[in-house]
């Protein structure tokens, strides 16, 4: 407890910060993207956590997941949000290989919104 005044309050606790993830298709428009940016905040913020960036994998700008990467190895203990495993890699052995990565180099906890489905912004 922390004295503030004569009240004693309770330790804040500190928020783990979140950063999404999504791989989308050259047919995707702009309009699109922001939406599923609002899906990963608002599922993060639902979670518990703070959305601190959003990364969007497309084909005119394939640099995200390596900025995502950066982000992650300066932020332990950080959560990955994404919309499906589709968004890591298109075939099972890659998500299970991007996931590792994701764990094991930055030391990061994936969550994925819908496990089991593809999304409407599918990765093509």
């Amino acid at each position: 407890m922390v004295l503030v005044g004569e009240q004693e309050t309770p330790p804040v606790a500190a928020e783990t910060h979140a950063y999404g993830y999504a791989l989308v298709s050259s047919q995707v428009t702009g309009d699109d993207i922001q939406r599923l940016k609002n899906e990963l905040r608002r599922f993060a913020r639902t979670a518990g956590h703070r959305m601190a960036n959003v990364f969007i994998d497309h084909p005119r700008s394939p640099s995200a997941f390596a900025a995502l990467m950066d982000a992650l190895r300066t932020d332990p203990g950080a959560i990955v949000v994404v919309p499906t495993l589709h968004h890591l890699a298109r075939m099972p052995a890659l998500q299970v290989a991007m996931r590792l990565v994701i764990e094991t180099d930055a030391g990061a906890r994936v969550l994925v919104m819908e496990p089991d489905q593809q999304s409407p912004v599918e990765a093509q």
